[in-house]
């Protein structure tokens, strides 16, 4: 299967050689009100690592803005929070304090890198939001993903007492979010079932090899690598999980994920809201022409505002 390692790479290699080009080139269109103040590269960790920093948008009019700890997607090899920027700023022109998050990436970076830097610009956040006029009593973790996996690895650190050393000051922190919004999650990264591999797209094959060079073998059956794992094989927790909304394409390749997550929660009785989206794919929700992603973003922008996280914005993200 070295063919499979050979082509992901420079599939994924192409595929964000683009994605950061036509970031750049967004970035100069005239397409945003104005109304958003952007502060980019703040570091969250010691040694000037450009991975390990983050971008605020902050909304111009009077706060506190309750806060989206937004965590991009990318196969945990890929991407990052400047690809992800329009996205940030659409959930900020809503009256959002968004926290748009770098971290490192593999195969270089193996876990359990990424979730450290997550959970330390996690830290950094908790110690600098009200200075950006941000409410962390109203706080939200929001990912696609990639993304989706490590904010909701991050919501079980802030809620359990976890054996990890490097995840223990996740609970330390004390935070309580509001929502956790796990969009088209890659949420059992270490392994898959043989039923599935023969019968999948060629990018979702070549991901999966290349994860094989990013996850620990064997990862372990309560690793935070699989969050979903973690939630169905039953966890302790000292603070209860807060509500969940669950968004995905109904033709997504890891649409099992999203809907295992759904019957884990359900399970613990943890508030979750579900929802497919005909006809669409992975990461449909990056997709703002399609009609899908656009209901996709309103529904998570309602499902925030019925937990209290209202962000006094226009209406739809």
């Amino acid at each position: 299967m070295a063919w499979l390692a050979r082509i992901g790479r420079l599939g994924f290699g192409a595929f964000d050689r683009g994605a950061h080009a036509l970031s750049r080139l967004g970035r100069g269109l005239p397409l945003w009100r104005g109304d958003v103040e952007v502060t980019r590269d703040l570091p969250f960790a010691d040694g000037g690592d450009r991975a390990r920093t983050l971008d605020l948008f902050r909304p111009r009019r009077p706060g506190p803005h309750p806060v989206v700890f937004y965590v991009h997607g990318g196969a945990f090899l890929s991407l990052s929070k400047d690809t992800h920027w329009p996205f940030a700023m659409r959930i900020a022109e809503r009256g959002y304090l968004v926290c748009n998050i770098n971290y490192r990436l593999g195969p270089t970076h193996r876990f359990p890198l990424a979730l450290v830097d997550c959970i330390a610009a996690l830290d950094w956040l908790a110690h600098n939001a009200n200075q950006w006029n941000g409410d962390l009593n109203r706080l939200a973790l929001v990912g696609e993903s990639a993304g989706a996996n490590l904010i909701t690895a991050l919501a079980i650190c802030l809620s359990a007492r976890r054996d990890e050393p490097w995840a223990r000051p996740a609970f330390d922190l004390g935070l309580s979010p509001r929502a956790v919004a796990p969009l088209c999650g890659l949420l059992h990264a270490s392994g898959r079932s043989p039923r599935r591999s023969t019968t999948q797209p060629l990018w979702y094959r070549a991901m999966r090899r290349l994860l094989e060079d990013y996850a620990p073998d064997p990862a372990g059956p309560h690793a935070l690598l699989d969050p979903l794992l973690i939630l169905e094989n039953g966890v302790r927790l000292e603070r209860r999980l807060p509500p969940f909304f669950i968004g995905v394409g109904a033709r997504d390749p890891l649409l099992e994920d999203s809907e295992r997550l759904h019957g884990a929660l359900r399970r613990l009785e943890v508030p979750v809201e579900l929802r497919r989206y005909p006809g669409e794919g992975h990461a449909f929700q990056l997709k703002p022409w399609r009609s899908k992603a656009r209901e996709c973003w309103r529904d998570l922008d309602t499902f925030l505002k019925q937990n209290g996280l209202s962000g006094g914005g226009a209406d739809g993200l």
